[in-house]
């Protein structure tokens, strides 16, 4: 399949390990493992959080992926009659905050397993190659009478993602009418 502006019908996309709610699903899984943390306590910045963290000796980490920076053109990995498949290779980075008395202890043990790439096999399945991780802050927070530690991690992964492109017969492809009343 050759996709170019003269072929006719609608262009459709599939998109494999793109930055999406499951993506984060399987993140969250793998870092709440890896962290030794309850995966409930394991949160995206984006989701709104039905209480804020206490300060009761319970850990959390917090995550987002805060930028994506594009290396050359996408290749054809795959081709058909039907589909083309296009790797994307980027680069990625992660802020991932941590909060509660082992704040401490976790980042330096989550910069040991990005340094030395144990226990990414999980990673490396949904498109992230570890590259380098950097603690760059560690303090403490008030709350109340309390002060709880926390700690703050950027890692930079290798990223990899694919879109699989097929071109729709303008007969097969869905059809919306909207009328103007």
């Amino acid at each position: 399949m050759n996709v170019t502006t003269e072929t006719k019908g609608i262009l459709k996309s599939t998109a494999v390990n793109v930055l999406c709610p499951e993506f984060d699903d399987r993140f969250q899984k793998w870092l709440a493992a890896v962290l030794g943390f309850n995966p409930e306590n394991v949160v995206p910045n984006y989701k709104e959080l039905a209480t804020s963290y206490s300060t009761d000796g319970t850990n959390y980490a917090f995550f987002e992926f805060n930028s994506v920076t594009f290396e050359g053109t996408p290749c054809t990995e795959a081709e058909d009659d039907e589909t083309e498949t296009q790797r994307y290779d980027a680069t990625t980075k992660c802020r991932i905050t941590l909060v509660g008395e082992q704040s401490r202890e976790r980042a330096l043990f989550l910069h040991d397993v990005i340094f030395y790439s144990q226990n990414v096999y999980e990673l490396e399945e949904i498109g992230l190659g570890p590259s380098d991780a950097e603690i760059i802050q560690i303090g403490t927070i008030q709350e109340g009478t309390r002060r709880t530690t926390t700690a703050t991690v950027d890692i930079t992964f290798a990223y990899i993602y694919k879109r699989i492109w097929e071109v729709k017969r303008i007969k097969e492809a869905p059809v919306e009418i909207i009328s103007n009343p």
